[in-house]
């Protein structure tokens, strides 16, 4: 598992923070399925019931499409990897709060307690 090694109640934690949050990462980058699924009904809607052309659709609307599934995806990504969101998420490691049932700065003020993932339940909700 990546989770980080001594995790209390994870069974056959072996990884890093590092490890940690380089599978946070990648599953992170999986929010560029559901885009992507999207820009497809998006596609088919132009192509039956506006009938816009191929060429119209190959250079207007796909680098469109492929530019916001791209950009999202490698955007939250990034940063959650760049601002120590991604943690022990109890499964895997996603946006968490570390340690878990730490206080954050958002409800709490200057008593907010967390070492990383400050804030994860904000984070969650506006990148998914």
């Amino acid at each position: 598992w990546a989770i980080p090694k001594g995790t209390p109640g994870v069974v056959w934690a072996a990884g890093t923070t590092t490890s940690c949050s380089a599978q946070g990462f990648f599953l992170t980058l999986s929010v560029a399925v559901p885009i992507y699924n999207a820009m497809l009904s998006l596609y088919y809607v132009l192509v039956i019931k506006y009938q816009c052309t191929d060429a119209t659709l190959r250079r207007r609307v796909e680098p469109c499409m492929h530019a916001i599934a791209g950009l999202w995806a490698f955007g939250t990504a990034l940063y959650s990897a760049s601002t120590g969101l991604l943690n022990n998420a109890n499964l895997w490691c996603w946006i968490a709060p570390l340690p878990q049932g730490c206080k954050d700065s958002w409800r709490y003020g200057v008593d907010g307690n967390c070492v990383r993932g400050d804030n994860w339940w904000i984070y969650r909700w506006a990148f998914y």
